[in-house]
């Protein structure tokens, strides 16, 4: 009986230490002097940066997880709008969550 319960111990043990180690997909990325990091557990995605000749930059990044679009101070992520206040505000998105500046950021604001 102790030895199915030290099994069980250690089988427990290793299967949280693997579950921790899953590799993540990030991508950090500076669209004009914001930055944007993106982290998510699926590394399927596309991320494109466009420049229009009058200046403007559109950033994008679309994967299974996570839909992300940045263009003039207006931040989109899975369909919910977040406006910047300040040209370097930095913004961080893991799993669809989004950080603005460190902190947790609310749509509309």
């Amino acid at each position: 009986m102790n030895r199915m319960i030290s099994a069980f111990c250690v089988l427990s043990v290793a299967l949280c230490i693997l579950s921790s180690c899953r590799s993540r997909y990030k991508s950090m990325q500076y669209v004009g002097k914001h930055r944007v990091e993106i982290s998510e557990g699926t590394p399927n995605g596309t991320t494109r940066m466009q420049k229009f000749p009058d200046g403007k930059l559109v950033f994008t990044h679309e994967s299974d997880e996570t839909s992300v679009r940045l263009e003039d101070e207006v931040l989109t992520v899975n369909g919910k709008r977040y406006v910047l206040a300040h040209k370097d505000d930095s913004i961080k998105i893991t799993d669809g969550h989004v950080e603005i500046n460190g902190q947790p950021a609310k749509p509309g604001a």
